[in-house]
């Protein structure tokens, strides 16, 4: 059985147990970036494989497309993912031209392999879930508050690895 549903201008279509998200069809770049981010970030806890191609072509359009505007809010998802999916090396000559702005730094905190600055920015600018998930994928002490966060909203996805 497929059904689709559409919030606002966002394609979604679910068959069965998988979740399909068409980003291609969106033609607003904020909204497309912004989906786009949040997407990989889902899928590279749900499905990998299909995240990394997904990833892959974000990274390519970060380096090249114009103002990204409300979607850097995204950014730091994307770049967990990123981080997740083993590509967080190429965050860094993506965003390389993209100048001073907190949210590019988190990105290259990530390609630099600095989780806690990355965490700590995070916290500066004030996203607290994208804090706290840096802080678990940062490990150790820094895992121990990221944890904090998640359980006292009643989270529970990080405690298992992965």
């Amino acid at each position: 059985m497929q059904s689709a549903a559409v919030a606002g201008n966002l394609p979604f279509t679910y068959n069965g147990d998988s979740m399909g998200i068409a980003v291609q069809g969106i033609p607003d770049p904020q909204l497309k970036h912004y989906t786009t981010s949040l997407a990989t970030h889902v899928l590279s806890f749900a499905d990998p494989d299909r995240a990394r191609p997904m990833a892959t072509e974000f990274l390519e359009t970060l380096s090249s497309d114009g103002e990204l505007q409300f979607a850097v809010i995204a950014l730091p998802a994307f770049a967990a993912a990123v981080h997740r999916l083993g590509l967080a090396e190429a965050l860094g000559p993506a965003v390389a031209e993209r100048g001073p702005r907190r949210w590019f730094q988190v990105l290259r905190a990530y390609a630099d392999g600095d989780l806690a600055r990355a965490a700590d920015l995070l916290h500066e600018i004030g996203s607290r879930p994208d804090e706290a998930e840096a802080r678990v994928l940062a490990g150790g002490d820094q895992r121990d508050a990221g944890l904090a966060f998640f359980h006292g909203v009643g989270a529970t996805r990080f405690d298992s690895p992965g």
